[in-house]
């Protein structure tokens, strides 16, 4: 079996992706990225397949959605405005 050092949080967001029903373009990205990154993984590729199956896409289908999410001008962004290295350039005062 492959490691890769995100596999710890990768396996987390894979169980948190198994219990969504209505997905985000978060989520689809997400599920998209995993897949190609756990390519040659079998057991974790037939996991984020089930995943894409049980919203109604093929990888396939999956990545060609994801494609246009990202062409629409899709980019996730940090809730928490602290985090980062924007943080250190804003003043508080």
């Amino acid at each position: 079996m492959m490691e890769f050092a995100q596999r710890g949080t990768d396996k987390a967001k894979i169980e948190l992706l198994e219990a969504v029903t209505e997905p985000t373009d978060l989520d689809k990205t997400n599920c998209c990225a995993l897949l190609m990154r756990y390519g040659g993984d079998q057991e974790t590729t037939l996991r984020l397949c089930d995943i894409a199956s049980s919203w109604g896409y093929s990888p396939t289908m999956l990545n060609a959605e994801c494609r246009d999410i990202w062409l629409s001008g899709f980019r996730p962004g940090h809730i928490d405005s602290s985090i980062g290295s924007a943080n250190d350039t804003d003043s508080d005062s």
